[in-house]
Order: C-alpha cells, then sequence, then structure tokens
C-alpha cells in the first residue's frame, strides 16, 4: 500500500514528494521495475526492498527498454514530487 500524507491543505501526497525547509526527502534510487499502472510505475527499491510507487508526468524524461522486470534508476524531482527521470540500466 502506499504511503501518502495530508498537506494541511486536504490533499494528500506521495512521500516521494515530501520535504521539509533546507531537506529535501526526494531522491535517487535504484530498483526493479515490478509494474506499470498507467503514468504510475511500481518500483521495489534495491536497498530497502520495499515496494515504492512513483509517478510520471509529460516531462518524465524515460531512457532505454522500460518493462516489467528491468533494473532501473528513478530520479524524483524533489519539487513537483514526479519523477524526473526513470532509466533502463544494462544487464
Amino acid at each position: 500500500m502506499q504511503s501518502e500524507t495530508d498537506n494541511h491543505h486536504g490533499d494528500v501526497l506521495p512521500d516521494a514528494c515530501l520535504s521539509l525547509p533546507g531537506l529535501s526527502l526526494a531522491a535517487t534510487f535504484d530498483g526493479t521495475l515490478m509494474k506499470i499502472e498507467g503514468s504510475v510505475y511500481v518500483v521495489k527499491d534495491d536497498r530497502s526492498g520495499t515496494e515504492r510507487r512513483v509517478l510520471l508526468d509529460q516531462s518524465t524524461i524515460k531512457i532505454g527498454e522500460l518493462k516489467e522486470g528491468a533494473m532501473v534508476e528513478v530520479e524524483v524531482d524533489d519539487t513537483t514530487g514526479f519523477v524526473k527521470v526513470i532509466k533502463a540500466k544494462k544487464a
């Protein structure tokens, strides 16, 4: 289940786009692309082993063959919370 936080304006935001003044929680991480659900990609984080749901938009740069089972590098934009770049890694 996706972890989400209320931003006190009634909107629910994915954890990937949370930030505190002077501290960004957005990150680049490596993982395995587990599922593609439209603009939501489910990526199993290599470091933590947890599945993270990340959001893509029209500005997301997609590099390589992105398919289920692919090893990927994901960069999340700390301003918008959307994926900035998702890149398939060569085996």
